[in-house]
């Protein structure tokens, strides 16, 4: 795997890492993004990854609960809404590290967000098209930013 753009940007005291992967097999691909996570959940930050939501898969998930365990949620369309609220609640008390799903799931409101990873960010999903609109690369971009995390698109 290859790092295509790699570009730092300082605002008034805060940093935005921001990486473009790309030429990656698949497999290889997934391991360094889980090595971010890694190294985030060590600094006791948390980290988001968007997929787009028909490849939420099974074994996509079964990746990250080996790895992190119970400090993972899941965010899909499948869940009721009293069940996204308790996931958004978990993460808010600082009770999962990592939060998977599709565009929503970058709303989560961790208390020290770290890493935002878009998988397959090319993917039309991550355009909404209700209002409010917005493109969930560019909002990535900007949250991590505002709180000094680090942004990583896949391609």
């Amino acid at each position: 795997m290859r790092v295509l753009c790699h570009m730092g940007a300082e605002s008034s005291r805060k940093r935005l890492l921001f990486s473009v992967l790309v030429g990656f097999e698949r497999r290889a691909s997934n391991g360094v993004k889980r090595a971010f996570f890694v190294v985030q959940v060590k600094e006791k930050r948390q980290a988001i990854v968007l997929i787009p939501e028909i490849a939420l898969t099974y074994q996509t998930v079964m990746r990250f609960y080996r790895t992190f365990g119970e400090r993972v949620s899941i965010m899909n369309s499948r869940l009721s809404a009293g069940e996204r609220y308790d996931q958004m609640m978990r993460a808010k008390k600082g009770e999962i590290d990592v939060m998977i799903g599709p565009r929503s799931a970058l709303f989560t409101p961790f208390p020290s967000l770290g890493l935002i990873v878009i998988d397959e960010e090319h993917e039309a999903a991550y355009k909404s098209e209700q209002v409010p609109r917005y493109h969930a690369r560019e909002t990535a971009i900007e949250r991590a930013s505002l709180e000094g995390a680090s942004v990583v698109l896949g391609s």
